[in-house]
């Protein structure tokens, strides 16, 4: 079951997005091509370009949403599906694509990812991100004219065994297993990333990064998606209380979807290719059990409570506060001028409107 989250609260998060000081009429008439379309991040760059021109004086972009899964797309972009300047596609990229099935297309947007480790299916974990990474920059390699790649990645590149004193630059790695559960979605975000770089070196075909840190906000398919921030919003919208299965004192930071969208369009217009960018909030550091807490609050009934499970609690457990906290490094986003404006519990607050009838 998928619930798609409420329009209304969607389009004012756009028009707070657009109100961002970027060259948005330089988007006029191109043809975008973005898979993993009906995905939270993805799905707000669609809306972004799709509403462009009831803000600005320009031509409509037309943006091809590429998606699995077709049901979905159709809920989430229902308002759109009869406009000229859409169209949803359900091709697998995972096989070859031709270039004769995508005249135009300038920009390609690769948000298609399982976004989370998955035992159960690793190799569809990894596919997206090494096939579909592959067949998308070899169908750039035919556009004539193609403009810029943009590739979704995520902050676990930087390593999973992190031991630093300092926030985490796009330039810091450390270590992380290449045969634990966990390495379907490491290793293969990484070897995106290598694959990217090694089309732009050998091919000339512009390449960004993006590297999310702890996004969230409406879009997050709170049914099917089984990672513990998105089981909070769950439980939260319908009144539940919230079960940790851990102690919950390891700290993340919380990028709120209009600041990791204006985020991404601040790497979009930006001239540098080649390059990797955190996309990060670094000023809304919180624990998971903090996180949880906040959504409880805002719950509707405001009844909810968060309690630990503690027969689901590894032996041995070391509390997290004991350890290191992995602050994202934004420094090269904030020099093209961005600055992350929503705190945790606006976010939260923002997420669960937007799934409450």
């Amino acid at each position: 079951m998928y619930k798609p989250p409420n329009s209304e609260q969607v389009r004012v998060d756009i028009e707070e997005i657009l109100k961002a000081d970027l060259p948005w009429k330089s988007l006029s008439g191109k043809r975008v091509l973005v898979t993993g379309a009906s995905g939270m991040l993805a799905a707000y760059v669609v809306e972004t370009l799709l509403l462009l021109t009831e803000y600005f004086d320009c031509v409509p972009p037309v943006v091809t949403a590429l998606v699995r899964n077709r049901d979905k797309a159709e809920k989430r972009f229902s308002r759109y599906l009869n406009s000229p300047n859409f169209k949803i596609s359900s091709e697998d990229i995972c096989r070859s694509l031709e270039a004769e099935d995508y005249p135009g297309i300038g920009v390609i947007i690769h948000g298609a990812s399982i976004p989370r480790p998955d035992g159960k299916s690793p190799v569809e974990v990894m596919a997206p991100n090494i096939l579909g990474t592959w067949n998308l920059l070899n169908l750039a390699r035919e556009l004539p004219g193609f403009e810029q790649f943009l590739y979704f990645s995520s902050g676990i590149v930087n390593g999973e065994n992190i031991k630093s004193d300092l926030p985490i630059s796009e330039d810091m790695f450390f270590p992380s297993s290449c045969t634990g559960p966990t390495a379907c979605y490491t290793e293969s975000k990484r070897a995106g990333e290598a694959i990217c770089l090694a089309f732009m070196r050998q091919y000339g075909i512009p390449v960004k990064l993006l590297r999310y840190f702890g996004s969230y906000g409406p879009g997050m398919d709170l049914y099917n998606d089984q990672r513990a921030f998105t089981s909070f919003v769950k439980n939260a919208v319908n009144g539940e209380d919230i079960v940790l299965l851990s102690s919950g004192e390891e700290t993340r930071f919380w990028c709120y979807i209009t600041d990791a969208t204006e985020a991404f369009f601040r790497v979009f217009f930006s001239s540098v290719s080649g390059e990797a960018w955190n996309i990060a909030n670094n000023e809304a550091g919180c624990t998971i059990r903090e996180f949880a807490q906040t959504a409880c609050e805002l719950s509707p009934n405001g009844k909810s409570s968060v309690r630990i499970d503690p027969s689901k609690i590894p032996s041995g457990y070391t509390p997290f506060q004991s350890q290191q906290i992995t602050v994202p490094d934004i420094t090269k986003l904030r020099s093209m001028g961005f600055m992350p404006k929503v705190p945790v519990r606006e976010g939260l607050r923002r997420t669960i409107k937007a799934y409450l009838k």
